[in-house]
Formats: C-alpha cells, structure tokens, sequence
C-alpha cells in the first residue's frame, strides 16, 4: 500500500476515515492539503497572549495594591500553607493513575515508567500552551505502535478534566444560587449553557464517534482547512478503545483530580485568610470553569487569578489572599512539575533526535 494511504482505515459501512492528518487518504485526486501556519504567525500569536498574560497580571496587582499582598505574608499560616503544598503529591498520583489506565486501553504492555515520564513530558508543553492544551500531545511520548490512538487518548484525558470540572460547576452553581441564594446574573447563566453544551458535545464525540466521522467524511475540504484537525483524527481513531464501560472508570478519575484542586486551593486559601470549604470549593470551580473556557494567556497567568478574585468578591475574602493562594496554586501544579518535566522532554527529543 502506498506510504500516503498507511493510515487509511474504514468504519462499519465500509467508508473510508483517516486517522491521521498527514495526507487526506480519501483516495480522490481534490483532496485538499493540511493548511500550514507560518513561523511568523505562530510567533506573532505567541507575542499576543504573552502581551495578554502581563496586562493582565499588571492590572490585577494594581487593582489589588502591591502592600496589601505583601502584607498577607505578615500573617500567613506556614503549617497550612505547606500542606496546601503537600497535596501536590495525590493531585500527581490521580493523573498518573488516570492516564495509565486510558493508556493501557490502547497498549497494555505500557510501563508505569513511561507513563509517568509521558505525564511529565506533557506538563512541560502545557507551560507554554493556553489552557494547558498542549497536555493532550502527551501521547506522543509513549514508546508504542499505536502512537495516533496514544496522541487520541491524551485528547480524551483532558476532555474528561474538562467534563468533570464543568459537572461540578454546574452542580456548584446550582447549590449557590438555590442554597446561597446567590443571584442568578449573566454571568451564571452563560457559564451554565456553556458548561452543558460542553458535557453535551463531548458525549457526543465519545459515545457516537460514527456521527463525527459521518461528517468528516461528508466535509473533507471543510474539515481540512481546521488548524485542530490532527487532533480530531487522532481523537476519532482513539474513541475505537474507549468504551462505554470505560467512560466511568476515567471519569472518576478525572472526578478525583478535580476535588484534589479544588481542596488544594481550599488549603491554600486557609493559610492566608479564614474561608469555609464548601463555598470557596464552589466558586473556585467556577472560576476554573471560567479559565478553562479563555485559554487567552500562557499557564493561565492572569486569567485564574481574574476569575478567582471576580467569583470571591461576593464573599468576604482579601482580594490579596486569593491572588496569593493561586499563584501558589499555580506554582505547586504547574509550574513545577512543568520545569520537571522540560528535563525528560529534553531527553526524549535528543533520544529521538533521527525523528
């Protein structure tokens, strides 16, 4: 078979579906090329959210005045703080866990070492991508034959993050609004639509994949024109191992993971400044929902710690405080297993340097 066709597969009607951007293997001479994006481009994109990411730090520390943050430091709980710091290690472990359980379903013979060092790897590309987004490529750096379902279930890794996380803003919106009696403004009510058409589409692409590909093979010139349609093919080529038995598995996982933050920043949070659980629990997972949805600035400096001081300002908590707790939070989840991980990522590009 010719090298441009490897990837060609065929669904239960016997219809052709790639699997991989590489070449539209449709088997028709109009097949449209990948569209390319210039060096420049790339770098002018990069320039504009790091521009986004500063302006926006800038504004905040100047809403909040330089003192007062320094201020918090006078009087912050040391024990609390380093607990806080401490729950960096189950937070680890539940997405070691998650990501060796939907790796496997591709490649059982995958090493609980490769996995971790895969998860590193994908950490450090995180640090340079909005939203994180560059986690889902930590697929790549498994050592498997099916690298395209492996690069997939890392797409399905972080859409389970994301489903959780919207299931329990929703839910914690609700319990504000009703519970609380917090009123239901604008706000709310978009991050609600916006939360369950999310739940909504990614259901949709994992339990229907047939659908998807219906309608990528219906819009080959559309869909090839899409600068995310790599990860579309590796996505649909990975949702072939992942079942509707597997949906829940994961899914606790990712239900875990996203607890784990959420008490984490609680924790945090504690050491500076009194807070009760249950509610700084529900607005940081709007707020993270919110962050989630704008993946406008590099690690999400900025926008995290604008949507936690947004959310917060109905409770009386220092703006100081939540600034502080999440750069903390920021420093223990991303930023340091991100610098971990740039040394294994280092490694593996110069032990694959021929590829």
């Amino acid at each position: 078979m010719a090298a441009g066709m490897t990837n060609l597969r065929k669904d239960n009607t016997g219809n052709p579906l790639i699997t991989d951007a590489s070449e539209p293997a449709t088997g028709y001479s109009d097949a449209i090329a990948p569209r390319r994006h210039s060096r420049f481009i790339q770098v002018l994109f990069f320039t504009l959210k790091i521009s986004i990411t500063v302006f926006l730090l800038t504004v905040i520390i100047h809403k909040i005045q330089p003192q007062e943050i320094r201020a918090d430091w006078h009087s912050v709980n040391g024990a609390i703080l380093a607990l806080g710091l401490l729950m960096t290690i189950p937070n680890l472990l539940v997405q070691h866990l998650k990501w060796r359980y939907l790796a496997r379903l591709v490649d059982p013979a995958v090493t609980h070492r490769d996995i971790f060092r895969s998860l590193l790897c994908g950490f450090s590309i995180g640090l340079i991508t909005p939203g994180r987004l560059g986690e889902m490529g930590r697929g790549w750096f498994l050592e498997s034959a099916a690298k395209p379902q492996m690069i997939g279930m890392g797409i399905i890794d972080k859409i389970l993050s994301l489903m959780a996380l919207s299931l329990i803003s929703v839910a914690a919106l609700m319990g504000m609004v009703v519970i609380h009696e917090f009123p239901f403004t604008v706000i709310y009510g978009l991050l609600l639509t916006l939360a369950g058409l999310f739940m909504a589409f990614m259901l949709i692409i994992i339990f229907f994949p047939n659908r998807i590909r219906y309608i990528v093979r219906n819009s080959k010139r559309a869909v090839y024109r899409l600068p995310w349609r790599n990860k579309l093919f590796a996505l649909l080529s990975a949702v072939d191992n992942f079942k509707r038995e597997h949906f829940w598995p994961a899914m606790s996982y990712a239900l875990l993971f996203q607890v784990i933050v959420l008490m984490q920043y609680y924790v945090m949070l504690s050491a500076f400044s009194e807070a009760n659980l249950v509610s700084v629990m529900a607005l940081s997972s709007l707020a993270f929902f919110s962050k989630a949805i704008l993946p406008v600035a590099v690690m999400d400096l900025g926008v995290r710690e604008g949507a936690l001081i947004y959310f917060f300002s109905r409770l009386s908590v220092p703006a100081s405080s939540v600034f502080n707790a999440s750069i903390f939070l920021f420093l223990t989840n991303v930023l340091l297993p991100g610098i971990v991980g740039s040394f294994f990522f280092i490694y593996n590009l110069i032990k694959k340097k021929p590829s």
